[in-house]
């Protein structure tokens, strides 16, 4: 069943040692159509803060519970970086965050070096048909132009 990503909003967040706060909005690439992050309000928890929780930590959401897991902790969450929601997200706030959790960007992350990787392959195999779709987030075969 598809579901908007509306229907989120107001889910209890959960990490993996308590909950957090509740999804308040979602921030998007509109180049990409992707999720960029989940913003999360952390209540009186941490009174009047905001966190983003980027799309790689997000469980699958329980809908009877109106909840979402994420693979942080509350100390991890609470140590976030602050972020200033007047502004755009700029490449340098995201390079911050994610230098913060000792991951790669988003621009950097595994599915573009696993493309990379392919592409290198492709290159070294004269027989080979795969290729890269779009974006390089996913491999896919082509037919090779013939050789004349």
């Amino acid at each position: 069943m598809l579901r908007s990503i509306k229907s989120l909003l107001g889910y209890t967040v959960r990490a993996t040692d308590g909950d957090v706060g509740g999804a308040v909005d979602f921030l998007f690439d509109a180049q990409y159509w992707m999720v960029r992050y989940m913003v999360v309000e952390t209540g009186s928890w941490l009174v009047g803060r905001r966190v983003l929780i980027p799309p790689l930590v997000l469980g699958t959401p329980k809908w009877e519970e109106r909840a979402l897991s994420v693979s942080f902790t509350r100390d991890q969450v609470q140590h976030s970086l602050p972020v200033d929601f007047d502004k755009p997200v700029s490449r340098q706030m995201e390079e911050a965050l994610y230098a913060h959790y000792g991951w790669s960007p988003s621009w950097v992350s595994a599915r573009a070096k696993t493309a990379a990787k392919v592409i290198e392959s492709a290159a070294e195999d004269d027989g080979g048909e795969m290729g890269v779709c779009a974006g390089g987030f996913a491999t896919c075969t082509y037919p090779r132009p013939p050789i004349y």
